[in-house]
């Protein structure tokens, strides 16, 4: 009797970790989600084969007929995650609720990806299904820039070039502006910022260095 009480009590638990299941006498409901993605003429056999429906990340899949029609089957009522695979075009990411408190079974909404609100239902016909189409294409390349001349004109490399340039002529007429005494403080700053006064001549130690061990040494009597 215990290992009964046991098995029962598991049971439940199950039942109510896995969520309220809709039961038709002793079997629980099953449904099916279907509908047909809406392309331009021209798509054929490639479009058909490379392109599958997909809810929970390939819990369930389903797969394009020749007339761009799909269904999956055999589904439980809960609520799931609608993707559309195909490696040229991206569709969008729904949420499909199953279950008998709507109309055919199914109730398909769009989440708002910034918020995570579901703000927009889809029409879901019985009959026919959902309708899907394509966002755009998908672009795996970056597009070659045209040539420009402002291109060429804010390159670093001839910024760096024509900066010097500009304030070689540029300084004579701010120059030309001072007074005596403001050139005269002008002056006397650039010289302190000279990188002579700050650092020994290389050229001068390495001269020296040199004629200093070409240098006889004294003898010593």
């Amino acid at each position: 009797s215990i290992t009964k009480m046991a098995g029962r009590w598991a049971a439940v638990c199950l039942l109510v970790a896995a969520g309220p299941v809709q039961v038709v006498g002793d079997e629980p409901v099953r449904f099916s989600f279907k509908g047909w993605i809406s392309v331009p003429q021209g798509f054929g056999s490639e479009f058909v084969r490379d392109t599958t429906v997909v809810l929970d990340g390939g819990a369930h899949v389903g797969f394009l007929s020749s007339d761009f029609k799909f269904e999956i089957q055999d589904l439980p009522s809960a609520s799931y995650t609608l993707e559309v695979h195909n490696a040229n075009y991206e569709f969008p990411i729904l949420r499909v609720d199953v279950s008998n408190k709507f109309t055919g079974g199914v109730r398909v909404t769009m989440p708002d990806l910034v918020t995570g609100q579901y703000t927009s239902r889809l029409p879901y016909d019985p009959n026919h299904g959902l309708q899907l189409q394509p966002i755009r294409a998908m672009d795996y390349f970056e597009k070659r820039e045209s040539w420009s001349i402002l291109s060429i004109l804010m390159n670093p490399m001839l910024l760096m070039m024509l900066f010097p340039m500009i304030m070689m002529y540029m300084m004579p007429k701010m120059m030309d502006g001072m007074g005596e005494e403001e050139k005269a403080e002008f002056m006397k700053q650039q010289a302190q910022m000279q990188p002579q006064a700050q650092m020994p001549d290389l050229a001068s130690w390495l001269a020296g260095s040199t004629t200093d061990k070409n240098k006889p040494k004294k003898k010593k009597n």
